[in-house]
């Protein structure tokens, strides 16, 4: 088992420095450094009053804490906040037996989607904890959505020497938003907006720089300039981006 945490360690540590080119970030921090075990994730969870302590229900998730936090003194530091990244046994089970450095496809596309998520979950939190930046969950999700898009067509050009097959694009053109597993229905429309808002910008990326005659320097610049906005400017984006 420790060789296959290894695996996985090195594909969230390969997600976060191409995390780092696109953004031109570098947290002094690794994601990985915050990944904890089921029996530690089900630790943290007894020790909070949650509404729904099924962890058997959940893909992958990146908490944060507090200092003032009973949970505080259990997780990773970063600053002066906790952190905790955890996976599934089944996520990680699904990365191990297809590799999606390698192929992505339909046998691992939900695994590769969660670790992508809260690998961009955790780097997402750190940019902005380092510039001490509130950031809304509703930005967190967003990003997240919006970097599944780019990481998949990187990941996807780069197995196929530069080619994107059509069908992986087709996944952003529609608005529709897939779960596997049971969540709060305040979870549930804060994801369906994000993903709402980041199909806008995704189609608009597609438009004009994967089907369009705009530079991958032009879209490198365009994300960057995103990314590393405010909220009220990544929305006036997205508003411009119809």
């Amino acid at each position: 088992m420790p060789e296959e945490i290894e695996q996985v360690k090195q594909l969230i540590g390969f997600t976060q420095k191409q995390l780092e080119s696109m953004y031109r970030f570098s947290p002094g921090k690794k994601a990985i450094d915050f990944l904890v075990s089921k029996e530690h994730y089900r630790y943290i969870l007894g020790m909070r009053d949650y509404h729904n302590r099924d962890t058997d229900k959940v893909n992958g998730c990146v908490m944060l804490f507090y200092k003032d936090d009973p949970e505080f003194q259990h997780v990773e530091k970063y600053g002066m906040y906790g952190i905790m990244f955890f996976l599934e046994d089944y996520t990680i089970e699904k990365l191990l037996q297809n590799n999606p450095l390698q192929y992505i496809g339909p046998e691992n596309y939900h695994a590769y989607m969660t670790m992508v998520e809260e690998t961009s979950h955790a780097f997402c939190l750190m940019t902005n904890i380092t510039r001490e930046r509130q950031l809304s969950l509703f930005e967190i999700e967003l990003q997240a959505s919006i970097d599944k898009f780019l990481l998949t067509v990187v990941n996807v050009a780069r197995i196929n020497r530069g080619a994107i097959p059509k069908g992986y694009l087709d996944i952003y053109i529609n608005d529709s938003v897939e779960l596997i597993g049971e969540v709060s229905p305040e979870l549930w429309n804060r994801l369906k907006d994000a993903n709402y808002y980041s199909s806008i910008f995704c189609k608009f990326l597609i438009r004009n720089y994967l089907l369009g005659r705009k530079s991958k320097k032009q879209m490198k610049q365009k994300i960057n300039y995103f990314y590393h906005g405010t909220r009220s400017r990544k929305m006036e984006l997205i508003g411009r981006s119809i």
